[in-house]
This record gives C-alpha cells, structure tokens and sequence, in this order.
C-alpha cells in the first residue's frame, strides 16, 4: 500500500516532468518558428527567380515546338508534335 509520501513524491515528479516538457516544447516551437521563417525567405527568393527565367524563355508565341513522350512503347516516336505556341 502506497504510503502519503510517495504519493506526495510522484505528483512533484510528474510537475517537474510537465515543466521540463513544456520547456522543451518552447523551445521546439521556437526552432520550428525560425525554421519557417528561413525557409519562407528561401521560397520566396526562388519564386522572383523563376518569375524573372519564365520572362525570358526562349521560346516565343507562333513557333512550332515538339514534346518529349517520356511514357512510350518501342514503336512509338519519341516525340510528338509538332505544335504551335499560343
């Protein structure tokens, strides 16, 4: 039979198990904050990046291009088109 003092004993335990978890979690919450302000900057330097390549692609409306067909059989081209740019 338990006695009062190791009940008194697991319930401070358990409080400093909470507190040591809960500082741990802050913690986390604050690495995982920094995390995603970083990788946000990273998206968002790469997307003027993309937007600045796609406005100077090399192709240009009216010509004719061909498309690769990656998913094909033996007897099949391996190119398909040709197709004109809109």
């Amino acid at each position: 039979m338990p006695t009062p003092l190791t009940i008194a004993r697991q319930r401070t335990d358990a409080q400093k198990t909470a507190e040591v978890l809960g500082q741990e979690m802050s913690s986390y919450l604050s690495q995982l904050l920094k995390s995603v302000k970083f990788f946000s900057k990273q998206v968002a330097r790469q997307e003027k990046c993309t937007n600045a390549a796609q406005q100077t692609s090399p192709i240009s409306v009216g010509q004719q291009v061909y498309i690769r067909n990656f998913v094909r059989r033996w007897k099949d081209s391996k190119f398909e088109g040709p197709y004109l740019v809109t």
